[in-house]
């Protein structure tokens, strides 16, 4: 039976669906990436939650060239293009596993010397698999967000 928080979450099948944009929170703990189109706006823009798995492609942009790198590379602050694997929450912002996260090149602003941000915050929260029935098929969700 699923748990009571996830009955109100309407479900959609959206395999190429994503948000180009700033990565404004990143949870190491339970391995979560918000990504906006336009931080500065409070609804309307783009805005989504990506559950990061074993098989989300996290690539970085080098000249022309994606190359593969790990999860602690992500940084609040840089510009991305992050896609959605399988069926979505209809919610705002949207919420799903990602299937790519990709680093634009000239995207990072981590850089101090660039008046970027140094210090990655650790947003919290602790990770809830949760597994829901859609169409037949099982869909393993990370759903820590949920739990706040």
């Amino acid at each position: 039976m699923a748990p009571a928080a996830l009955a109100p979450m309407a479900l959609a099948q959206s395999p190429e669906t994503g948000v180009r944009g700033v990565v404004t929170e990143v949870s190491r703990s339970a391995e979560i990436v918000v990504v906006e189109e336009n931080p500065y706006e409070e609804s309307g823009s783009a805005k989504g939650e990506f559950a990061v798995t074993d098989e989300t492609e996290i690539l970085e942009q080098r000249d022309e060239e994606l190359a593969p790198v790990d999860f602690e590379v992500l940084r609040v602050g840089q510009m991305v293009e992050a896609t959605y694997s399988g069926p979505v929450a209809e919610s705002y912002p949207t919420r799903g596993v990602a299937g790519r996260i990709v680093i634009l090149e000239g995207g990072r602003t981590d850089d101090p010397d660039d008046g970027g941000l140094s210090v990655l915050p650790d947003t919290g929260g602790a990770p809830l698999a949760g597994v829901l029935l859609i169409g037949g098929a099982l869909l393993a969700l990370r759903l820590a967000r949920f739990l706040r």
